[in-house]
C-alpha cells in the first residue's frame, strides 16, 4: 500500500514527529519497491529499423531512469511530507489526487518566452509560473522532474508568490545509466538545482539535502551564484562530484568498489 502523503496546505498534528533523511529514504525505496511489484511489467520491444524503444516506466522505475523524490517541508502555509517521481503513471500510484503541478507548470516554457519582457507574454508565464513569483521551469517537461513537482506543489498550497521561508528538507533517490552500470545519486540536475536555487535566494527558503551518509546538507545560496556550485554540492552529497553516490541504498547490490 503506498504510503505516501501531502499535508500541504495544512499543519501537521501538533508534536508530529519531523522524518529524519533515512526515514524520507525509505519512503523513496519503499515507494519504488511497490510501483515496480504493482505496476504491469511491460518490457519494450526494439522498433522495426532495430534502434531501442523508448524504456517503458517499469522498466525505468527497475533500472535507470526515473527519479524518486521525498520531502519534508515547514514552509508557512505548505507544511507536510511528500513523494513524487519523475514519471506520470508512477505518480498516479502515489496520489490519488495531485500532478506534481498544473499542466502548464509541469511543461515548463522555452528559454525565449521565460526572458521576455514583452506583455503578450505575461498570461503564459503567470500560467506556469512557480515558487514566491513567475519562476519558469524550462520547456520540455522539465517542470515534470520529482523535485519540481514537489515545489509545484507547495507554490500551489498557498496563494501564488507567498511561497517564503521556512525549510525543505529533500531525500533523492536518482538512478541513471553509467558506464560501469546504474548509478546511483542524491543530487538534483542541473535544471532541478537551478530550481532550488531560486527557491532557496528569492524565497528565502532554507534547503537540505540528504547525503550518502543520510545526513542534512546544507545547500549554500552563495554557491548558486559560482560556475562550480553544482558539482561542490554533488561532492557533499553523493562523496564525490562525478560519477553518484559512494554507496548505494539499502537492500540495492553494489555495482563496482568506490574508492574514496
Amino acid at each position: 500500500m503506498s504510503m505516501s502523503m501531502i499535508l500541504y496546505g495544512g499543519s501537521p498534528a501538533l508534536g508530529e514527529p519531523i522524518p529524519t533523511c533515512s526515514q524520507l529514504q525509505q519512503r523513496n525505496l519503499d515507494e519504488r519497491a511497490h510501483f515496480i511489484a504493482t505496476s504491469p511489467p511491460r518490457v519494450s520491444k526494439p522498433k522495426a529499423d532495430g534502434s531501442k524503444a523508448k524504456k517503458t516506466p517499469w522498466e525505468m522505475a527497475s533500472g535507470s531512469g526515473m527519479t524518486y523524490s521525498s520531502a519534508h517541508s515547514t514552509v508557512p502555509g505548505a507544511s507536510g511530507t511528500s513523494t513524487y517521481t519523475s514519471n506520470k503513471l508512477s505518480d498516479t500510484y502515489l496520489h490519488q489526487t495531485g500532478l506534481g503541478g498544473t499542466s502548464a507548470q509541469r511543461n515548463g516554457l522555452n528559454q525565449e518566452i521565460r526572458e521576455s519582457k514583452s506583455p503578450e507574454h505575461a498570461a503564459a508565464k503567470q500560467k506556469a509560473g512557480a515558487l514566491c513569483d513567475e519562476y519558469v521551469h524550462p520547456g520540455g517537461g522539465k517542470g515534470a522532474h520529482a523535485e519540481c513537482k514537489i515545489f509545484n506543489e507547495l507554490t500551489n498550497a498557498v496563494t501564488k508568490g507567498t511561497l517564503r521561508g521556512g525549510k525543505v528538507l529533500l531525500s533523492i533517490d536518482w538512478r541513471s545509466q553509467g558506464k560501469d552500470g546504474i548509478e546511483y545519486s542524491g543530487m538534483p540536475c542541473s535544471d532541478c538545482y537551478k530550481m532550488l536555487c531560486h527557491a532557496a535566494n528569492e524565497c528565502g527558503i532554507d534547503i537540505h539535502i540528504c547525503d550518502y551518509k543520510n545526513e542534512p546538507v546544507v545547500m549554500r545560496k552563495t554557491d548558486c551564484d559560482k560556475a562550480g556550485g553544482h558539482r561542490r554540492l554533488a561532492k557533499l552529497v553523493d562523496g564525490r562530484p562525478t560519477g553518484g553516490r559512494m554507496d548505494v541504498p539499502p537492500g540495492v547490490p553494489p555495482r563496482r568498489i568506490f574508492i574514496a
